[in-house]
């Protein structure tokens, strides 16, 4: 298992600061990983197809929610 020097959501700073300068909302994050299949090197495809079915079911959530708040 890799082992992160800090969390993704530090990443996301800039484009958060961004999304403010230009007057922009910025909204929850959504962010997955494991989503890389090359067959027999990385990943097995049936934990990738599940973990994509689960980050769309993440960014149906926000944007429900988006939905709710017009």
């Amino acid at each position: 298992m890799n082992k992160l020097n800090f969390p993704v959501a530090k990443l996301i700073k800039p484009f958060e600061q961004t999304a403010y300068l230009t007057q922009l909302n910025f909204i929850h994050r959504v962010y997955s990983h494991r989503m890389v299949y090359i067959p027999g090197v990385y990943n097995v495809e049936a934990e990738v197809i599940t973990n994509a079915e689960a980050h769309a079911d993440k960014l149906i959530e926000v944007l429900q929610k988006l939905e709710g708040t017009k």
